[in-house]
């Protein structure tokens, strides 16, 4: 068995792009990874022989609780690092490398993107966040970039800490990564990106929409993530996150991330006593 293993979901819709997501981990440089799939959809699709050792989890539920249902069976595996891949997104070929080589120093590795969505721009998150940078908790607080298709942490980081499941919770990475994070700094690359495909009638489109009604859902959101966190803080669960370091991240509103802006007339939720108004996710 390897020592890491690429985490990605199948579910309805994405039966047409199947083909390019393994046309796509089939170029990584560094082929020496198991690929695990959880498969949260009734129809068949072929896989590809002779790649790689490939192990298929079926399940039939809602997209969050198959996150966290994904969270409780990695913890059983035997792997060493973890690199999580979106189905609907693409990864550069020496992403796996990358992740694998910069997890021999960091716990968490977040990568770059590229967004495709009408417009291409390369390197999106380096526009406002500096290569090597080191990320926390705090750094999500405002907004959010650790995607389920950017990220990879070291398997002890999900033996350590709980990740306690919520059927409140309606963005599962910001809540995922604001709970990983508040334990267990990031590293920031931009020597990898993973192509991310734009789906401009989602509520996380990026660059992020300014649909009153959206925004003001999100809103909503946004204070049920931050009371349970806020809880999560008052069992001592997690640190108060506001002792962590905040990375200098540059306010360039060209590039916002997943959930930043705000409907003028909207009125923000009252700021927690553990954070700072404003927090995002992708989906």
């Amino acid at each position: 068995m390897n020592n890491s293993c690429l985490v990605t979901f199948f579910y309805p819709g994405i039966e047409k792009k199947i083909n390019k997501f393994f046309k796509c981990i089939k170029s990584q440089s560094d082929s020496k990874f198991d690929l695990l799939i959880f498969f949260n959809n009734k129809k068949n699709f072929l896989i590809p022989k002779n790649i790689f050792k490939i192990k298929i989890i079926k399940l039939n539920t809602s997209i969050i609780n198959s996150r966290f249902y994904m969270l409780k069976k990695i913890k059983k595996l035997k792997y060493k690092n973890y690199i999580f891949q979106d189905a609907d997104d693409l990864m550069k070929s020496n992403r796996v490398e990358i992740s694998k080589n910069l997890l021999r120093k960091h716990n968490v590795i977040i990568n770059d993107l590229d967004i495709y969505g009408g417009k291409i721009i390369n390197n999106y998150l380096s526009k406002r966040i500096k290569a090597k940078s080191i990320i926390t908790a705090k750094d999500i607080l405002n907004y959010n970039f650790c995607g389920m298709s950017n990220t990879a942490l070291r398997s002890k980081c999900l033996k350590k800490i709980s990740i306690p499941n919520s059927n409140k919770i309606k963005i599962f990475d910001w809540y995922f990564w604001t709970i990983i994070l508040s334990k267990y700094k990031a590293f920031f690359t931009n020597d990898t990106t993973t192509k991310y495909f734009v789906n401009k009638k989602s509520e996380t489109h990026l660059p992020t929409l300014k649909n009153k009604k959206i925004m003001l859902k999100i809103l909503n959101i946004k204070k049920n993530h931050k009371q349970k966190i806020k809880k999560l803080i008052e069992r001592k669960k997690i640190i108060n996150i506001n002792v962590l370091k905040e990375n200098k991240i540059s306010q360039n509103k060209k590039y916002n991330f997943w959930w930043k802006k705000y409907p003028k007339k909207a009125r923000r939720p009252k700021d927690l006593s553990t954070s700072r108004n404003g927090i995002c996710s992708t989906p």
